[in-house]
């Protein structure tokens, strides 16, 4: 009798789940509560049942139930079947068939793509195999269905709603970046949302390793004492284990590569690099092949990513700052005073962080759902209803030899699908500006 796989939500890691379900001999139902436009494949043993999740479907034994991470769990069918069985993510059923695989996992609320992508680009740069998949938009279902017998290097980003459904996932290397307030919209608490991000070590034990952010309160206030794993310490200011010491960057006392090799502006960049290396040393990257892997690294789309220069204003796409802390660390790279354009959906988190950067901010233009909580802060920021409408009010108001920066603060789905959907259009308005 064949194995039996529910789906719960499609986009593309449901869909990507559910073609290896298919691939690996899994009758496959998939479930999505809107309906679904386009369906990116058809298999024999696969069917879909769309515009609503049908409850009973619950009277059929399934062998695993894969819940896409945009659901939560609050939702009355989620906790139904939660109360069946164990709720699974896309990342942990695609890890079960490939046990050959080196994962190295990364989470935190900031930077997770950066470093995600750059240790992907040191694997594939020092090594035969290497890749970078998870949360960063490539499902690991889509590699081990494209690569399931190489023994690759996999730099997987995982977030906090997917390590809700994590109870074997054992990576041989996993990080906390950062532990700030996020997503409060769907976690009932700061603790309960930071207690979710520690899963990535809950399986951890002798043979792998967790690489600890000294530079960060909240990740060590939070450290459990249960963990079984090797500890490996980290800090841009402290004595730790990975450190820098003048320009250099060293490892348990041996220089594993120099700042200046860093193409990334940042002291937040130079932290992401530094925890790239030392995972991809922690897994069997040779150190001296570091060093050209990092200065080809150019960063990733939407997190401080320059777009164009529109009469001699730089304008660039932090798309991905989805949160306070994100657009802090943006304001904080760049030396000069910038134009900022934010606002978007409401998490329900505070913005008063900001006005610590208020120096840092010679214009502000606020739009979408959250512009009045903003403006109710900044008594001078300018208020539209869309992101065209801030951006032609930025490069009215900056000057030849200033900045733009379009780092929202807040999530996207109030007018858009995503952050990549608004930082994309963003890129598309900007670049059809510049056009002469």
């Amino acid at each position: 009798m064949a194995l039996k796989a529910l789906i719960l939500g499609g986009a593309r890691s449901g869909f990507a789940a559910a073609k290896l379900a298919c691939a690996k001999g899994y009758e496959v139902i998939l479930m999505d509560e809107s309906k679904l436009e386009h369906v990116p494949f058809t298999h024999p043993s696969l069917s879909i049942i769309d515009q609503g999740f049908d409850e009973t479907i619950l009277n059929h034994d399934f062998d695993v139930i894969i819940k896409n991470p945009g659901i939560p769990y609050t939702h009355p069918f989620i906790q139904k079947c939660a109360v069946k069985q164990h709720l699974y993510n896309e990342i942990e059923f695609a890890s079960f068939f490939v046990p050959h695989y080196t994962i190295a996992a990364i989470t935190g609320t900031n930077g997770k793509t950066t470093t995600t992508e750059a240790l992907g680009h040191i694997f594939k740069t020092c090594l035969p195999y290497g890749i970078a998949a998870g949360n960063n938009g490539l499902p690991l279902s889509t590699v081990v269905l494209e690569h399931p017998h190489e023994p690759m290097f996999v730099a997987c980003e995982i977030a906090a709603f997917q390590l809700l459904d994590t109870h074997t996932f054992k990576p041989k290397v996993a990080t906390i970046l950062n532990l700030t307030p996020d997503h409060l919209d769907v976690f009932d608490s700061e603790d309960t949302y930071y207690q979710a991000k520690w899963r990535i070590a809950s399986n951890l034990n002798e043979h792998e390793t967790f690489i600890l952010n000294l530079d960060d309160e909240n990740v060590v206030k939070t450290l459990p004492s249960h963990l079984k794993c090797k500890v490996l310490t980290i800090s841009l200011t402290k004595d730790a284990d990975i450190m820098v010491m003048g320009n250099k960057v060293i490892m348990n006392g041996r220089v594993i590569f120099n700042k200046e090799e860093v193409q990334l502006e940042g002291d937040h960049n130079l932290f992401n690099i530094m925890m790239a290396a030392a995972m991809a040393i922690v897994v069997g990257v040779e150190p001296m092949k570091l060093s050209k892997a990092i200065q080809s690294f150019k960063g990733v789309a939407h997190r401080i990513e320059y777009v164009n220069t529109i009469k001699g204003v730089k304008v660039f796409n932090d798309s991905k700052a989805t949160n306070v802390e994100a657009t802090i660390i943006a304001l904080k790279a760049f030396k000069q005073p910038i134009h900022l354009l934010a606002g978007g959906y409401d998490k329900h988190l505070p913005f008063d962080l900001l006005l610590e950067y208020k120096d840092k901010i010679k214009s502000l233009v606020v739009f979408g759902q959250t512009k009045h909580h903003l403006k109710a802060l900044f008594e001078d920021a300018i208020v539209v209803d869309t992101m065209q409408e801030a951006l032609h009010q930025s490069l009215a108001l900056a000057q030849a030899g200033e900045t733009i920066v379009l780092s929202p603060a807040c999530a996207s789905y109030d007018q858009f699908k995503n952050f990549e959907d608004r930082g994309d259009q963003f890129k598309d308005m900007v670049n059809t500006l510049a056009q002469p």
